[in-house]
């Protein structure tokens, strides 16, 4: 197995879209990440409120999804999931946060990981 590659970059409020892009690519991600598979994007919500660094902030999604598009990812293969949270109510917060305008802006699946999926072990899915 490929050792992991992590990237840093200085940004700006200027550039920090098209520096996503950059950072992705420093990392390789595209070598790790097959483009014809569904890609899950885990959006973290940590509260209604917006607190950095608790929360995936909307510049930070749309910078993905920019960089993942802008190197031929399929955005029908590409999903924004949140799980169910403690202290807030996921559908509450994508919105506060301003995470579901970003989500809904590109057409992506908007998966909430407790609601309508069905789920099934991992040893019936793998052996």
């Amino acid at each position: 197995m490929a050792k992991s590659k992590v990237a840093i970059l200085r940004t700006s409020p200027a550039t920090v879209l098209q520096d996503y892009h950059r950072l992705m690519n420093l990392a390789d991600y595209q070598n790790v990440l097959p483009k014809d598979v569904d890609t899950a994007l885990k959006i973290n919500i940590s509260w209604h409120f917006f607190y950095p660094g608790s929360s995936t902030t909307p510049w930070q999604l749309e910078g993905v999804i920019r960089a993942m598009k802008k190197d031929g990812y399929n955005t029908d293969l590409i999903h924004a999931c949140h799980n169910r949270t403690v202290v807030i109510d996921a559908h509450l917060g994508e919105r506060e946060n301003k995470q579901i305008n970003v989500i809904n802006a590109h057409g992506l699946k908007n998966v909430h990981l407790y609601e309508g999926e069905e789920w099934i072990h991992i040893r019936d899915a793998v052996g």
